[in-house]
């Protein structure tokens, strides 16, 4: 096997050998995966019993409605412009030529074709931007191909896999504009892909600004580029998302009559699933620091998001620290006042449920934060943190229970969670070593880290300071994963012993 990746055949250009072998053992992987699914995953919950739904209502249904009245909307009669159209517009353009069925498996498909090329192309960028170092190509390939974090995505309907794809092939021809050759149509190719990776996934949107800054940068103070190329480059980058913006925003102004750069609130496109009333008693979930996704059969936030389901809840005693506003009474009454909001048909009584449950939510939470201060700004953002980052790597896959596990699905589960823990904390010992041991600040691994920081710090602003759950959720962070999987190749090349570059 060594001689095999050590010979002119494991050679990092040879692309088609790697791709093979990435979508083998990915594959591989996901029929392992795959077979758990109908076991575990409710029959609503999947699509023919092979891939999880998760969000397909939220970005697919628009699209379902135009092709069957031809309006791109949600609610009946009310445009859609609740979600950027990044993956939608994937799922339109085979809805041109295929029915409902078809498209969704060849979106899975398109999703796990493009994370197979993925792993490829993040290991080519770390053989570039490491010296050309073929060991540092090799473990990156090896830690992102086996690593099922980002990689399960791919079979569930959701943004994230399309997103990380999109924002390597970002980076891939920012990395060969910069390390191979000044190409113009690299530029371009580097801004259509984060264009797309923001239109995927809306929390990314700040990269549309570093990524400019940065490459800035780069030519003002290495390529001493004058101001007229410069900018000219510069704009070559971002030349791919005005366009997009253009066309998004063009529709939304006719279909609107107003002008909506990016999305207009959750409540407007949604209704009253994302409806003031939820997101008040989503946010006082969130400040008590208990879990808000409303998927997850065992959190608060599932309680309170289907109040017709017959189940109760043991309200940690935390939560009642110090307060004098509510109970355990008047949190269950809560929920029946939100059953009875969201089932009416009587407008009158809906406006009227929803400012109580807002005005409730407002002064139950301002009564928490003022009596537990300490917890909800120092102890809770740790925690948010922490359920963000490093939550195991393993928590979306197919599994049963934990305690209703066969000792081979541990095993295996393990085997994951370590190689998880393993990727992240290498990643950032490779970190420190590169920028602060060695010292080597070169634009590709800077704009890395830095992507990574505005990522964390987005969603931890939105989560903490905005307090807003739902980005809150582990698969938020694969995006980063991606972005430091290479320092992980990093440190491993500085300590394992041999040559560096085999």
């Amino acid at each position: 096997m060594r001689k095999i990746f050590t010979s002119e055949r494991g050679h990092p250009f040879n692309w088609k050998f790697y791709l093979i072998i990435a979508i083998i053992l990915r594959g591989l992987l996901w029929i392992y995966f795959g077979r758990m699914v109908p076991a575990n995953i409710a029959q609503s919950d999947t699509i023919e019993k092979y891939f999880v739904k998760d969000d397909y209502g939220y970005f697919f249904s628009p699209v379902d409605n135009y092709f069957r009245t031809g309006h791109y909307t949600y609610l009946t009669g009310v445009p859609f412009t609740g979600r950027l159209p990044g993956y939608s517009m994937a799922y339109f353009i085979f809805r041109l030529f295929f029915n409902q069925h078809i498209s969704l498996f060849l979106i899975v498909g398109l999703q796990f074709l493009l994370s197979s090329v993925s792993v490829y192309v993040l290991s080519l960028i770390s053989y570039l931007i490491f010296n050309k170092s073929k060991r540092c190509f090799h473990i990156t390939y090896w830690l992102y191909i086996l690593g099922v974090f980002p990689g399960f995505f791919d079979f569930f309907i959701i943004a994230e896999s399309l997103s990380v794809s999109s924002l390597i092939f970002s980076f891939f021809y920012l990395t060969k504009y910069i390390k191979v050759e000044a190409k113009n149509c690299y530029l371009i190719f580097s801004g259509l892909f984060l264009a797309w990776t923001i239109y995927l996934r809306e929390y990314t949107g700040f990269l549309i600004i570093l990524f400019p800054i940065v490459f800035a940068c780069y030519l003002f103070f290495s390529r001493k580029e004058n101001i007229y190329k410069a900018t000219k480059l510069v704009f070559l980058l971002c030349l791919p998302f005005i366009a997009f913006e253009a066309i998004w925003t063009t529709r939304n102004y006719i279909a609107t009559k107003k002008i909506i750069l990016l999305t207009t609130p959750e409540e407007e496109a949604y209704g009253k699933l994302y409806s003031a009333p939820w997101q008040s008693i989503d946010n006082l979930i969130y400040t008590w620091g208990e879990i808000a996704a409303p998927f997850d059969k065992k959190a608060l936030g599932y309680y309170y998001r289907n109040p017709r389901d017959p189940i109760g809840y043991n309200f940690p005693d935390r939560l009642f620290n110090g307060v004098t506003s509510y109970n355990e009474d008047t949190l269950v009454k809560l929920r029946k006042l939100y059953e009875d909001y969201f089932y009416t048909n009587d407008s009158i009584l809906s406006n009227k449920l929803e400012k109580e449950i807002v005005n409730k939510c407002k002064l139950y939470r301002q009564d928490y934060i003022s009596h537990n201060r300490f917890t909800y700004w120092v102890i809770k953002p740790m925690k948010d943190f922490n359920y963000l980052a490093f939550f195991s790597g393993t928590g979306y896959l197919p599994l049963p229970p934990h305690g209703t596990q066969e000792v081979q699905i541990k095993f295996v589960r393990i085997i994951f969670c370590r190689l998880y823990y393993t990727i992240l904390i290498s990643a950032f010992a490779g970190l420190i070593w590169y920028f602060f041991v060695f010292r080597e600040i070169t634009v590709i691994p800077l704009l890395c880290i830095l992507s990574f920081a505005v990522i964390v710090l987005t969603l931890l602003y939105i989560g903490t300071i905005n307090a807003y759950s739902s980005v809150q959720e582990p698969r938020y962070f694969a995006h980063c994963i991606a972005l430091v999987l290479p320092f992980s190749a990093y440190f491993f090349n500085k300590i394992l012993p041999g040559r560096g570059n085999i």
